[in-house]
């Protein structure tokens, strides 16, 4: 990895820590009943959104696939598609906390691939997508 892209990363790290960091209270309030408030949902939605981007950028694929897959599920979410319950809050959950392992396994590794972490990741995109359409047969997990 060249020095620019070295830096780059680092910053996308950093950042991306904090933005999971404001992600948890907002989940909460989505568990409490905060569906009704859209610009709850429609924040949670920009902070993956804003994750996915980077990682995309990055070639990070396994942190892009996981924030696109949550990204989706909070898409339906804000268009009333999906209410959220305990169970989907609790994936949701579940996504942050893997991105943040993510983001520790590239800080020192350089890569989010990892076998492992792209099992986890896997299971947790299967989770989303049933949720969106429990009739979905979900895709396995496609490599770039």
């Amino acid at each position: 990895m060249d020095e620019e892209i070295q830096e780059i990363t680092g910053i996308f790290i950093q950042e991306s820590r904090e933005t999971l960091d404001l992600s948890v209270p907002m989940l909460i309030a989505l568990e409490q009943g905060a569906s009704t408030d859209s610009s709850v949902v429609a924040a949670i939605f920009r902070l993956f959104h804003n994750i996915k981007g980077s990682a995309g950028f990055l070639e990070l694929h396994t942190i892009q696939r996981l924030t696109q897959n949550a990204e989706d599920t909070l898409d339906a979410i804000r268009n009333e598609k999906l209410v959220p319950d305990a169970q989907l809050v609790d994936v949701l959950y579940k996504v942050t906390e893997l991105t943040a392992e993510l983001l520790y396994f590239v800080e020192a590794n350089g890569t989010d691939k990892d076998p492992e972490l792209d099992a986890r990741t896997e299971e947790l995109v299967v989770q989303l997508l049933t949720m969106l359409n429990p009739n979905r047969i979900a895709s396995p997990m496609v490599q770039p």
